[in-house]
């Protein structure tokens, strides 16, 4: 069940228990369902727009230099060898705990959130075509 239809479910409910004639509780409805469409709409709004931000800064970003384009990848690439070296016991100093899971947290991160960020923007384009999908076969059935 979706975010909206757990907002929506209450209020249905409620409309089904209340007093009201037929035609009322089905205008009622009807003005909920359209709430209910406005707001996927806008969160689906929302979500382009998020997914086009990121886009565009993913782009300003590779137009840079190369250290712009590369520097995350760099500090990655430097964590792990630390990492590495650490574990391995050819540092000087052994590196406190802390500095060891920040370096850890930062790389598993980097990873992990940027894996993230690609599947949820996949999910959210192939949300948007099923949305639009619905909505022409809807309007067709209309017609």
């Amino acid at each position: 069940m979706s975010l909206w239809s757990e907002m929506v479910k209450p209020v249905t409910d409620l409309v089904e228990r209340a007093h009201f004639s037929g035609e009322e509780k089905a205008k009622f409805r009807l003005a909920l369902e359209e709430l209910w469409a406005k707001g996927k709409e806008k969160v689906l709004e929302l979500e382009t727009l998020l997914a086009q931000a990121h886009d565009k800064l993913l782009q300003l970003e590779a137009q840079g230099n190369w250290l712009q384009r590369s520097w995350r990848p760099l500090v990655s690439l430097w964590g792990i060898t630390v990492l590495t070296l650490d574990m391995v016991g050819l540092l000087a100093n052994p590196l406190d705990p802390a500095v060891r899971n920040f370096i850890f947290a930062y790389i598993t991160g980097y990873g992990g959130l940027r894996e993230w960020g690609k599947r949820r923007i996949e999910q959210s384009k192939e949300r948007m075509e099923r949305e639009e999908l619905v909505q022409r076969l809807a309007q067709k059935g209309l017609e």
